[in-house]
C-alpha cells in the first residue's frame, strides 16, 4: 500500500481515535517497550512546517504537543505516555500562528491523542478550541524514510480549518521536529 493510500485510510478512521483522558486505563506493562514512552522525541515537543507551508497556512509557526499530566504530578513522565488498552495516549498541545505585529494566536487542543498500536505508525489526532470563531482539526501519522534512516521522523496529515463550525479549508501538511538549543 502506498504511503498516500495508507495516510488516507488512517485519516478516514475519524474522531473515535481522540480521547480526552477521562476514561484512561494505562496498560500495566513497562513503558520501555512502548515507542512513544521510550523515545518521547519527536512525539512530544515542537514541530515546524516542513518546506513551504500550504496556501492559507503561511502564518503557522509551530505545532506543539505536550504530555497531559494530572495537576501536581511528580512521577516519571514517560509513564504518562504508555497507551491504554486501545492504544490511546491523551496529550495536550497547541497550534501557534503569527498574529498582528508581535502577537501570536494560540489554538490550544480541546482534545488530542497520540495513538500507538503494534505494527502501525504512531498517529496524532486533535481538535482545537475556537479562537475568534476559528478552530482546527488534524489527523496524521509519524513517518520516517526507509532510505534515509538519519532523516528525522516527520508528521504528515490532513489539517482542516473551521470558522463558526463550518469547514473553510482542508489540506495536507508535513511537520518536522525542531530542537531548542540552550
Amino acid at each position: 500500500m502506498t504511503t498516500l493510500k495508507f495516510m488516507i485510510a488512517v485519516l478516514l478512521l475519524g474522531t473515535s481515535l481522540v480521547n480526552d483522558g477521562r476514561d484512561r486505563k494505562p496498560q500495566k506493562s513497562g513503558f520501555k517497550q512502548h515507542r512513544v514512552a521510550s523515545a518521547m522525541v519527536p512525539y512530544i515537543g515542537g514541530n515546524k512546517v516542513a518546506a513551504s507551508p500550504p496556501k492559507g497556512y503561511e502564518d503557522l509557526l509551530t505545532l506543539w504537543v505536550d504530555i497531559k499530566s494530572p495537576k501536581g504530578y511528580r512521577g516519571e513522565y514517560a509513564k504518562l505516555l504508555v497507551p491504554d488498552s486501545s492504544g490511546v495516549i491523551p496529550v495536550r498541545g497547541r497550534l501557534v500562528f503569527r498574529g498582528q505585529g508581535s502577537d501570536y494566536q494560540n489554538f490550544e487542543f480541546r482534545v488530542g491523542s497520540l495513538i500507538e498500536r503494534s505494527g502501525q505508525p504512531i498517529r496524532l489526532v486533535f481538535n482545537t478550541k475556537a479562537l475568534d470563531g476559528a478552530s482546527y482539526s488534524f489527523r496524521g501519522i509519524y513517518t520516517q524514510s526507509q532510505q534515509l534512516s538519519d532523516r528525522p521522523i516527520s508528521l504528515e496529515g490532513e489539517i482542516r480549518k473551521f470558522v463558526h463550525g463550518r469547514q473553510t479549508s482542508k489540506t495536507m501538511i508535513r511537520f518536522v521536529p525542531f530542537n531548542i538549543k540552550e
